[in-house]
Formats: C-alpha cells, sequence, structure tokens
C-alpha cells in the first residue's frame, strides 16, 4: 500500500511540474484600421466600393462590393434602400433602372454573367475569393495587382488584378485613420468584415456600413451615405462612371458619397438646418464613439454620441450594431 501511495505521489509532482511548465499562449496586440476606397474596378458601367482593415502595412479584412443600375422589375433585382420612395431618394429615378448592390442581386447579376459570358461561379463567391486572397498580404503585394484570376484560388473574373488594386488603396486610406487595439493569441486574427445596407437617415439617401468585430465587440467601421446632389455645384464629387448610368438619372442630378462630397453637403446642412459640424466629422465621431465596445453595451440603443451633433446619430449607432450582428 505504501509502495502505492508512494507511486501516486510521485506521479502527482509529476504532473504539477508538468503543468507548472507549460506557459498560456503569449497574447499579442493588434491595431486595426479601417478605410474605404470609392473606384471603378470593373468596367464603365459601375461603381466599387471596397473597403480594407489593417494591421500596420498587412491587410487584415477586405470587403467588396459594387453598385448598378438594373431593372428592378426583374426578379432577383435587389435595389438599395429607399428606392421605392418616390418622393425621396426614388425621386432621381427615369424609369425602371434603379441603384443596386450586386451582392444584394448576386443571383440576378450571376445569371446574367453566366448567360452572357459562360460563367461558372456566382459574383459573390468571386468577390469573397478576392478577399481571402488579400487577407494577410502586405499593401505593397497587393499595388501591383495580380497578372490574371488564375492567381487567385476560386475567382474567375477578368477585372481581378483591378480589385486587388482597389483593396490596396483602401488599405492605404485606412493607414491614416484611428486605431483600434484588439488583442489575440496564437498566429490568425478572429475578426469579421461585414457590409449592411439600410436607411438609416431619411428617405432622400441610402447608408453603407462595414464593421469589424471578433463577434463581440465592434473593433471597427465605416459609415458612408450616398445621395443625389446637383451636377456641377462646388464641392461635389459624383461617384465613378455617373456619365455612363447619366440615362438613369433626372438631367442636373448626380449620385455623390456624403463623406466625397464633405463640403457641399456640409455647407447645406449649415444652410437650412444651422448646423455646425460637417457630416464627415459627425461620421467619424460616431465610428470614434462605437470602436472598441462591446455590440452588447449598444444593443439598448443610445440617447446621444459624444463629440457629435447629428441628429440621426442615435440612428446610425443603431445601424452599425445590426450591421455587427449579422
Amino acid at each position: 500500500m505504501k509502495k502505492v501511495l508512494a507511486i501516486l505521489l510521485a506521479l502527482t509532482m509529476v504532473f504539477c511540474l508538468v503543468a507548472c511548465g507549460e506557459k498560456e499562449p503569449a497574447k499579442k496586440t493588434a491595431n486595426l484600421q479601417i478605410g474605404q476606397y470609392i473606384g471603378a474596378c470593373h468596367g464603365t458601367h459601375c461603381f466599387s466600393v471596397v473597403t480594407a482593415l489593417v494591421d500596420g502595412d498587412t491587410v487584415v479584412k477586405a470587403y467588396l462590393d459594387e453598385f448598378q443600375f438594373m431593372d428592378h422589375t426583374k426578379e432577383g433585382v435587389v435595389a438599395v434602400p429607399n428606392s421605392d420612395v418616390a418622393d425621396g431618394f426614388g425621386a432621381s429615378y427615369t424609369g425602371d433602372n434603379w441603384l443596386a448592390s450586386k451582392r444584394a442581386s448576386n443571383v440576378y447579376y450571376s445569371g446574367n454573367m453566366a448567360a452572357r459570358g459562360g460563367a461558372t461561379v456566382e459574383l459573390a463567391a468571386n468577390f469573397d475569393a478576392l478577399q481571402a486572397y488579400c487577407e494577410g498580404k502586405k499593401i505593397s503585394e497587393l499595388e501591383a495587382g495580380v497578372e490574371s484570376a488564375d492567381a487567385i484560388s476560386g475567382c474567375t473574373l477578368a477585372d481581378a488584378s483591378n480589385y486587388v488594386k482597389g483593396v490596396a488603396e483602401a488599405a492605404k486610406i485606412a493607414q491614416g485613420n484611428p486605431a483600434v487595439a484588439y488583442e489575440y493569441t496564437g498566429d490568425t486574427y478572429t475578426v469579421d468584415l461585414k457590409g449592411y445596407l439600410c436607411a438609416a437617415h431619411g428617405t432622400r439617401g441610402f447608408t453603407f456600413i462595414v464593421v469589424a468585430t471578433d463577434g463581440t465587440n465592434i473593433l471597427g467601421s465605416w459609415l458612408d451615405e450616398y445621395q443625389f446632389q446637383t451636377a456641377g455645384a462646388e464641392g461635389v464629387v459624383a461617384v465613378p462612371n455617373s456619365d455612363d448610368f447619366a440615362a438613369n438619372v433626372v438631367e442636373g442630378q448626380v449620385l455623390g458619397s456624403k463623406r466625397q462630397c464633405n463640403s457641399a453637403y456640409s455647407a447645406n446642412m449649415a444652410a437650412r438646418g444651422g448646423a455646425t459640424m460637417e457630416i464627415a466629422a459627425g461620421f467619424d465621431a460616431i465610428q470614434t464613439f462605437v470602436n472598441g465596445k462591446a455590440i452588447s453595451e449598444l444593443e439598448g440603443g443610445v440617447d446621444a454620441v459624444s463629440g457629435c451633433t447629428l441628429q440621426s446619430a442615435p440612428d446610425y449607432v443603431k445601424a452599425i450594431v445590426e450591421a455587427a450582428k449579422q
């Protein structure tokens, strides 16, 4: 019996020593920054919105979508929010061709790709393959693009190189934005980048939000809105390829990002409503407010956003939370 006890004690000591010798995986800190690029990665009939999340000079995640005018009466076409508001965003359409997200209209758009060009991979799957290719790469690696889609597993798009360059542009923009500290263990980040379309402010435009989340916290956010504005007015910047789809828009108007048209849009806000904060600064303040917070902390809504005077600030926060919860 004494021998058995001695053996058990010895084994216990061995296990204790082994346990003491095992160290918890070291925690690492990534400084995540998010940025967005609006360009023309594919032809002249649409504009691309590319978002990148970076840690230093490395792309952590990317998110691609494109917007094109499509016949909204066709099955599978999902027009952007507020398109059906006749006295709002929809008032600027000239016919049945409404602005739509290619991701949201993936089945319809991919069907056209197959019928017209023999495509065998759906557009959303191509976008996902491009995103996966860019993740973990240095910005400098992406700036040159790729020789062909063959370099990207699962991608068959002829303009693959342009999308890769678009991610590089978004990543360079991200490097100039505030960082959010993110602690992780091991060699990989558990972070998703999610896009979300909604109508967070009125009926005259639509909101496009991209959120970085680990499932619990908001690790980065990008907020922008698109609205038809007066063509040629000082400070108004039309989205790329606006000349191509001008026939679908009421004469004298162009679609613009509120961020890119910040000076013009903010001047209107000041003249019509006495606003004292520019729209881009308001969006930045909302992002700063939510970044680094737990989703659960914001789910109940907020009454106000520190540093932001935009009346719809609580609605934007609510929309960012919905984006993160997808």
